[in-house]
């Protein structure tokens, strides 16, 4: 198991550049394996809704 240490004191321009790069890695994701996420989270919506559960999706 690895573990990250995250610093929890940056700055606004830090924090700026982590959620830019955080988007790019999400939409190149989505890109590459959107569809295989999609039908997972279908395959888990079908088995959370027949206890109750909510599910939202990533993309």
């Amino acid at each position: 198991m690895k573990f990250i240490q995250l610093t929890l004191y940056i700055s606004a321009d830090e924090a700026e550049t982590i959620i830019a790069f955080i988007d790019e890695l999400r939409e190149a994701l989505a890109v590459n394996y959107g569809e295989e996420i999609r039908a997972n989270q279908r395959a888990s919506l079908s088995i959370t809704n027949s206890s109750g559960d909510d599910h939202d999706d990533i993309f």
